[in-house]
């Protein structure tokens, strides 16, 4: 059987969005999908309406 490891003592990590590896740690996985359509109808601000999905 697999030992589970605590992670109650880690530090959080502190991702700089500014710099290309944290944009795209942020931006571009799956699962932060929701920030990214967030993000893109935030700046776009289209008038045909909002992003729902990506692909």
């Amino acid at each position: 059987m697999k030992q589970q490891k605590d992670h109650t003592n880690q530090r959080p990590i502190n991702i700089n969005p500014f710099t290309d590896f944290g944009f795209k740690k942020v931006f571009g996985e799956e699962a932060n999908k929701d920030i990214l359509l967030h993000f893109l109808n935030d700046i776009l601000e289209n008038d045909l309406g909002q992003i729902v999905d990506l692909e």
